[in-house]
């Protein structure tokens, strides 16, 4: 029941991004599997979508532009650096910052929130100093250079703007107090009742279910009974004990009321994202702490963790009651693999062949897929088949397909098959002294009986670089007149 209740700790950074300057200085170099279809325009753009939440299409050229937003942070010397899997992870953040803006406008429309005509001034001048832009003239002459409507392009700021204030007055009711530090160093032992909400039908039943039990337990039920006749099981194994909790472990609302109530006291109904709850603390225990507290530093570092949790409950409590359904093949697979959906992944990938035949990324991933339910042999079939692509087009050839192959054949005691794929990764990575070092690393300890051989091309190559950068120096050197000094 923890796994389910524990804070999500997404590797998803949310921000809102003015998308002016991701979609000005957004770029891909990627090694050769930037391979997504190219997102569509004018009235195909208004109906394509990659995916729907509830009743509303997430439209593939709003979805473009969050992508775009992402890697437009990105410096050109990280996208270089971009693997297959990387992509496919900021595919679906892309996803989640699109649902994530939709959401935001929806509360700010529903709240009628505007902008002053300062904020939107503020907001401007915050661009063209960002971009070094004189005025609107300028940024309007740089738009039309971009060949993107202007009024677009305003309608699109003023989304940004309302977004960020609806996301300030959320964040704004958040405080913290020196008790809030200190709740930071203890812990509590807390047992639950659940009533699940999974749909907006449930939340009138549940919450009605919840005040009955409630009632129940203050004129003489015992929690244990309370769990073992209202609790469905599967939602409340081990009598619905959470354990030991800290702060961060569990959602905010649940969080709270947990860590102010006694040893023994039981909580009214609350409702969170997952549910409506009773909650009882068995115990509660402090933990290690600094013999002295700087108690403001420690406030302004909960403050912005509390901020940025209450924004994710925001999202999660609305998204919980909404069903994603992905369609776009690129996007698919990512969330396919989380739930361990396996065979839906796969599928995803076979639509990503079927849309872009020549590209060895989907076989690639496939492979990657094998591999972790431990079907090595299917792995090196999907391998081979990317190689074939690879061969009829050289230019798509990539880092990780080569080290994947060779792994494989290494362990198959393949020895010159390996040897021919680490040659391959050598001739891609020859320019790159960081990616040569950590081949030379990996080479050390893999058991290749020619890596000596291998291991002195790549000391060349290191080398050869070297050189390289100091005739560039050289050459940059402003030359010396005789006699001026």
């Amino acid at each position: 029941m923890i796994r389910l209740f524990r804070e999500k700790a997404a590797w998803i950074g949310w921000a809102i991004v003015i998308f002016f300057g991701a979609t000005l200085f957004a770029g891909s170099v990627f090694f050769g599997f930037s391979d997504t279809p190219s997102p569509a325009t004018g009235s195909q753009a208004r109906v394509d979508k990659v995916a729907t939440l509830g009743e509303t299409p997430i439209l593939r050229d709003v979805f473009a532009r969050s992508f775009s937003q992402i890697v437009g942070q990105l410096s050109e010397e990280q996208q270089s650096l971009i693997t297959p899997e990387l992509l496919e992870m900021l595919r679906y953040n892309a996803l989640v910052q699109t649902m994530q803006s939709m959401l935001l406008l929806e509360g700010a429309e529903k709240g009628k929130m505007t902008l002053s005509s300062m904020e939107l001034k503020q907001g401007m001048q915050a661009i063209y100093a960002q971009f070094d832009l004189k005025d609107k003239k300028a940024l309007k002459q740089r738009l039309k250079e971009l060949d993107y409507p202007y009024k677009t392009f305003m309608k699109e700021v003023k989304n940004d703007l309302l977004q960020r204030k609806f996301a300030n007055s959320l964040q704004a009711v958040v405080t913290v107090s020196n008790e809030d530090v200190d709740s930071a160093y203890r812990e509590v032992d807390v047992q639950q009742i659940l009533f699940p909400i999974q749909s907006k039908e449930d939340i009138e039943v549940q919450t009605e279910l919840a005040d009955t039990v409630y009632e129940k337990i203050t004129e003489g039920l015992s929690f244990d009974e309370a769990v073992s006749l209202y609790s469905d099981p599967s939602m409340a194994p081990e009598q619905g004990r959470l354990g030991w909790i800290k702060v961060g472990d569990v959602v905010r609302d649940f969080e709270k009321v947990a860590f102010a109530l006694n040893v023994g006291e039981v909580s009214r109904p609350i409702r969170t994202m997952f549910g409506i709850h009773l909650i009882k603390v068995k115990g509660k225990r402090e933990l290690d702490r600094p013999e002295t507290l700087d108690y403001e530093a420690e406030k302004a570092a909960l403050l912005e963790r509390e901020q940025k949790r209450v924004l994710q409950t925001y999202f999660d409590s609305i998204m919980s009651l909404r069903s994603l359904v992905i369609t776009d093949p690129y996007v698919k697979p990512y969330p396919d693999k989380l739930k361990g959906d396996f065979d839906a992944a796969i599928g995803a990938y076979q639509s990503q062949v079927s849309l872009n035949p020549s590209s060895p990324v989907p076989h690639y991933m496939i492979a990657k897929v094998h591999l972790f339910q431990n079907r090595p042999s299917s792995a090196i079939a999907e391998l081979e088949k990317a190689d074939i692509k690879v061969e009829v087009s050289p230019q798509l050839d990539f880092p990780q397909l080569r080290f994947l192959m060779a792994d494989l054949y290494l362990k198959q005691n393949q020895q010159k098959s390996a040897y021919a794929q680490y040659e391959k990764l050598l001739a891609l990575v020859n320019t790159h002294e960081g990616l040569l070092l950590e081949f030379k690393k990996v080479l050390e300890t893999q058991p290749l009986k020619k890596k000596a051989e291998l291991i002195n091309k790549i000391a060349l190559a290191v080398q050869a670089l070297a050189e390289q950068r100091a005739a560039e120096l050289e050459a940059a050197e402003p030359a010396t007149v005789p006699g001026s000094e």
